[in-house]
């Protein structure tokens, strides 16, 4: 896990323009959106996200990152259907007069290529047999990864500490993860995915299951108000466990600051 790895985050905003609205129950709540259309064909477009628009024409900015030619990225919806997956993810690639030169389709998360000639690009979210479903958020990852799986860096056998940094959701629409040798100060240091600060039913603690708890101390580093939020529930979760800000860790784990005993 070397150097700086950034995730883009999507998120389904008003207005509605690019929205399939036909017999569609629609609500925006804190933690996202609930739609449900029970009469909706398979196969249909429900929501589209583009990486240009015309700002005059629609009164609102580009909804997608810029991404650059030849190179693969990761794609992650954060979707709770009922059925379970049937929702289904396209991406369409379009060169500089508008023609489409590829497209690629998504059952759950995967890779995809930003194909040479590309100058734009659709996120569609195309319904599959979907009766209702929660939207959170879409992830592109600049760098694939298992979200289950802990890898460590600044190892120390000596230290009983687990340090679990957790992301910062917002809507500047970026997570920006640190290069982890600019952490460290911070040993046994875990890199935690987004899947474990989202709220229900999003949420997912696959990966605090395959961390080491047996006479371990975890140590949640939080770095906004989102990911404090987080670490207090998340300390509920794991008596014991402690949470420190990323700016506050630095000084208090160089003077080896004592955190009690887990139980």
């Amino acid at each position: 896990m070397n150097g700086e790895s950034l995730t883009y985050l999507v998120y389904w905003d008003l207005p509605l323009l690019h929205t399939y609205l036909y017999g569609t129950t629609l609500r925006h709540t804190r933690d996202g959106v609930e739609f449900t259309n029970r009469m909706m064909p398979s196969g249909q477009i429900i929501h589209s996200w583009n990486s240009e628009l015309n700002y005059q024409e629609v009164r609102t900015q580009a909804q997608l990152p810029v991404l650059e030619e030849n190179k693969t990225y990761h794609l992650v919806p954060f979707i709770d259907a009922v059925p379970e997956h049937t929702i289904v993810l396209q991406i369409t690639f379009f060169d500089r007069q508008g023609q489409q030169i590829g497209f690629q389709v998504i059952h759950r998360d995967g890779n995809f290529t930003y194909p040479q000639g590309a100058y734009r690009y659709r996120l569609d979210l195309v319904q599959a047999g979907a009766e209702s479903f929660r939207f959170h958020h879409l992830e592109i990852r600049t760098k694939e990864t298992e979200d289950a799986k802990p890898v460590f860096c600044n190892r120390d056998i000596l230290s009983r500490r687990i340090c679990i940094y957790l992301p910062e959701l917002s809507h500047t629409r970026m997570v920006r993860l640190p290069d982890p040798d600019s952490l460290s100060f911070l040993d046994n240091l875990t890199l935690a995915p987004t899947s474990l600060v989202v709220p229900p039913p999003f949420f997912r603690d696959d990966f605090l299951k395959n961390l080491p708890r047996k006479g371990r101390q975890w140590i949640f580093v939080t770095t906004g108000e989102s990911s404090l939020r987080a670490a207090e529930q998340l300390s509920i979760r794991c008596p014991g466990s402690a949470i420190l800000s990323a700016e506050n860790a630095a000084a208090l784990l160089r003077q080896e600051y004592q955190i009690r005993e887990p139980v």
